[in-house]
């Protein structure tokens, strides 16, 4: 009962986590991680219940029932969280709602396997339970796998040759496409050819701004003197190319202009190689040094095009 009581307090403490949401530039793995907390949350819960379900049991009859019951019980709790976000302005989840029934479904689970009271007949519904927490899982372990990669691949940032990079970058419209299919793959920035050599297709519209954000990236950038990358205009006129580099501080200080480092540069048609310094970025804030060792944000943007358009972005990296 001391446990129960416990897990009470832990789920006191935790619920407010439910209306409140964490910044739409943290990494993928962050993200991910976040929304699977309805599971280990909902497991919890259903822990705090077996006292109850345990009392019910010893006087009934029919103790797969009484489970059942509960786990009734509890989703319909798991319901009516998301119906609150919704009437606090929230967007109410089926994939949270998914994960809060497994966590109920595991937890009940287990409980009646380990006091023998479920029969033999139901003993494969476990084998679903299990490939249901490895369809869950499986988005964190991507995730975490990508996390991994990009430590091994510096001083690439990005080079596209994995599917599972494109969870790096947010806020714009994308694609990664086989540099082998582009007519232009042997001269975009005189680069070397690699085997299974990809490149990022981004598309640009007429809004106020338009480009990508890379949110997931390697965030040591300390001991490197330059951030370079090649980026192919396939127009027959020139783009200003807006680049954005931001660290701890300023995204923890409202992201303001003078807090950051902000730089353009004009894109030719054809390649393009842009280096950017990185003692540059380091004094760019009014009022500091930018911390190179905890930079969260690079930003490629463009400004009020003229018309709809695209680019193609390879092998952003830091060189020393």
């Amino acid at each position: 009962m001391k446990l129960n009581r416990i897990a009470v307090l832990i789920l006191l403490a935790l619920t407010p986590l439910f209306f409140t949401t964490i910044s739409g530039y943290r990494t993928a793995l962050e993200m991910r991680l976040w929304d699977l907390g309805h599971l280990p949350f909902f497991m919890l819960l259903s822990f705090a219940f077996l006292p109850y379900v345990k009392q019910e049991i010893e006087v009934s009859k029919r103790p797969v029932f009484v489970v059942f019951k509960f786990i009734v019980f509890i989703f319909i709790l798991a319901v009516g969280v998301e119906v609150v976000q919704l009437m606090v302005g929230r967007t109410a989840s089926f994939s949270d709602l998914r994960k809060d029934t497994l966590g109920i479904v595991i937890t009940f689970q287990t409980y009646l396997l380990y006091n023998e009271i479920i029969d033999k007949k139901w003993k494969l519904s476990y084998v679903f339970t299990v490939l249901w927490c490895l369809f869950e899982l499986y988005p964190v372990s991507e995730a975490a796998l990508d996390r991994w990669r990009i430590g091994q691949s510096m001083p690439n940032l990005a080079n596209f040759e994995t599917e599972t990079e494109l969870l790096r970058w947010k806020g714009g419209n994308y694609k990664r496409l086989s540099s082998e299919d582009l007519a232009f793959s042997e001269s975009f920035a005189l680069h070397p050819k690699k085997i299974n050599n990809h490149v990022l297709k981004i598309a640009l519209n007429t809004k106020r701004y338009t480009g990508i954000v890379g949110a997931g990236l390697f965030r040591d950038w300390s001991g490197y003197r330059v951030l370079q990358f090649d980026i192919y205009n396939p127009n027959d006129y020139f783009l200003h190319l807006n680049v954005k580099v931001e660290d701890a501080s300023s995204m923890s200080e409202g992201m303001k202009y003078d807090n950051r480092f902000n730089g353009i540069y004009k894109l030719y048609p054809g390649s393009n190689r842009i280096q950017v310094s990185l003692d540059e970025v380091a004094n760019a804030p009014r009022n500091r040094e930018m911390d190179l060792s905890a930079i969260r944000r690079l930003s490629f943007f463009f400004s009020r095009l003229p018309e709809s358009s695209y680019i193609y972005l390879d092998n952003v990296m830091l060189v020393k």
